[in-house]
């Protein structure tokens, strides 16, 4: 019933993956039995929501020992019981159960994706160790490439800040900012990468054109024809790899 509620909730409000948490599969040491989950409410404020039974919120509220004293007498409960012992067997033995144990926790410690909410409460995925910038071309290209700031959980992060699951991310545009190449050192994602390298791509080749035109007025002034030959000796001499690393170098004076 508890996991029929839950589907109910999550029907209707987004849940925060990384805060649910299941006492009823695996209930507390000292009995205690619910299912937490957070969901983005109104107003983008998290909420949590706890569900449980009757029973579970009797031992709850007055203990596990006095809600079976109360139900059952001298009557021991055979689940909690069973799944203590079961829990100190697979602590205390080198057994395969312990390594499955171990590989659960590994596999939650290492997990290779983070959850992290837009202002909207919509839920984005991205890989472990990705940044506000990574998100921000997560959302679209264009956001991403006018990306002047970020915000996590309302607060003003570098464009670098490596993401948690969880947070609730904010991006800041304007259409005066343009990728720069540092901005390599600020992402991980392939996406933001190679948006980034076509950007810096094209406003090189545009400042290349200009440089062109610069160079070419600069030689005619000199009685000198910007051709092939004339470039082909330029390289040489500043030893470039291209003509648009010339016309590039030129266009940055």
């Amino acid at each position: 019933m508890a996991w029929k509620i839950y589907s109910i909730i999550t029907d209707h409000f987004v849940p925060n993956p990384t805060r649910l948490r299941d006492w009823i599969t695996g209930p507390k040491s000292n009995g205690y039995e619910a299912l937490h989950v957070t969901v983005m409410g109104p107003e983008n404020k998290w909420i949590e929501i706890q569900i449980r039974s009757e029973r579970m919120h009797e031992i709850a509220e007055k203990g596990y020992a006095a809600h079976y004293k109360y139900k059952h007498g001298e009557q021991k409960d055979i689940g909690i019981e069973g799944w203590l012992d079961k829990l100190q067997e697979v602590l205390e033995n080198n057994t395969e159960n312990a390594v499955d144990f171990v590989e659960s926790f590994k596999l939650n410690l290492y997990a290779k994706e983070i959850f992290v909410f837009t202002p909207d409460g919509e839920l984005k995925s991205l890989p472990k160790g990705a940044t506000a910038l990574d998100f921000a071309f997560s959302i679209h290209t264009e956001i991403g490439m006018k990306t002047r700031g970020a915000r996590v959980n309302g607060k003003l992060v570098p464009l670098s800040r490596v993401l948690k699951s969880g947070e609730l991310v904010e991006i800041m545009t304007s259409e005066s900012i343009k990728p720069t190449a540092n901005w390599f050192d600020f992402v991980i994602t392939s996406r933001a990468k190679s948006k980034i390298k076509s950007s810096l791509n094209e406003e090189k080749k545009r400042i290349a054109e200009d440089g062109r035109e610069l160079l070419r007025r600069k030689l005619k002034q000199l009685k000198i024809t910007l051709n092939e030959k004339t470039t082909s000796y330029m390289l040489r001499f500043f030893k470039l790899n291209s003509s648009l690393d010339l016309f590039y170098r030129v266009g940055l004076v």
